[in-house]
């Protein structure tokens, strides 16, 4: 069973069993002090939190017992959900950090990073401005997901981004470290590179006047899964609307810049991306 069936498991038998625990005895296993205490999981904080634990009787469990804590950000997100308040997410990440091993030496040297140019929309027929009605159509709000509240669909600015997908190359704790950190529905896990937002002005028409060339660094040498992509900040969140790449690309010395072009299609949130290398 895995850890997300765990923790629902946990939840439904925690909220079955809930008014039996709050007047029962801590049993050995959940007991800080016993010796022979099993690691802490998620799966049990969310039943002592459902059973009507205090948050003190569970911070001092998450302080004194071995942990086996899964902190993935998915994991971190069911947490929430569950019912577990952030005191007591932040205190399993600094007790899951605490008793975390020390890093590995590397297997081989650090590379070193180089530049990577990407020109886009090059040509008198290109498009050198994007834009998109204030509020997210009907097609929008269904692909991406978008709350039935009106006032949560108003799109308030544009931004082009250029990411790399390769599994080597994305940080730990990536949706931290990336504007599109908050969009669950479509964004692979990605090491952002560049991100160019229009800066739309209150109350006007999204707009991105696109740059002529995206600068960035990437680590020299080594293949890259590189995306082109556009993206709209709706409410609270960037979403991205559409991407093209490019699998196993390698950048050295002396290499030509990509080509990148976005180009909206017949639909108003629509656009079609493509991102090419020069021969």
């Amino acid at each position: 069973m895995n850890a997300r069936r765990r923790v629902a498991l946990a939840v439904a038998m925690a909220s079955t069993l809930s008014l039996a625990a709050i007047d029962a005895p801590v049993s050995a296993d959940l007991d800080p002090a016993s010796p022979s205490a099993a690691p802490l999981t998620n799966e049990e904080v969310v039943r002592m939190v459902a059973s009507g634990a205090e948050e003190r009787e569970i911070l001092e469990a998450i302080r004194t017992r071995p942990e086996a804590f899964d902190l993935a950000d998915d994991m971190v997100d069911e947490l929430k959900l569950a019912g577990v308040s952030a005191v007591i997410v932040a205190a399993m990440g600094r007790r899951h950090a605490a008793s975390a091993p020390a890093a590995p030496a590397p297997d081989r040297p650090t590379r070193g990073r180089t530049p990577i140019v990407l020109t886009l929309n090059a040509g008198a027929a290109a498009p050198r401005t994007i834009r998109v009605p204030k509020w997210a159509d009907e097609d929008a709000k269904a692909r991406l997901r978008l709350p039935k509240e009106n006032e949560q669909r108003e799109v308030l600015d544009l931004a082009v981004f250029l990411a790399c997908t390769s599994s080597e190359h994305i940080p730990d704790l990536w949706r931290s470290k990336t504007p599109l950190g908050r969009d669950m529905i479509s964004v692979p896990r990605h090491e952002m590179l560049a991100f160019v937002a229009g800066d739309t002005p209150a109350g006007k028409t999204p707009q991105l006047a696109l740059p002529a060339r995206i600068e960035a660094e990437v680590d020299a040498d080594d293949p890259h899964d590189l995306v082109l992509g556009i993206a709209a900040r709706i409410g609270d969140r960037w979403l991205q609307l559409a991407v093209g790449g490019l699998t196993k690309v390698t950048i050295g010395a002396g290499q030509k810049p990509l080509r990148g072009r976005i180009e909206r299609t017949g639909r108003a949130f629509d656009f079609k991306v493509e991102l090419t290398a020069q021969r």
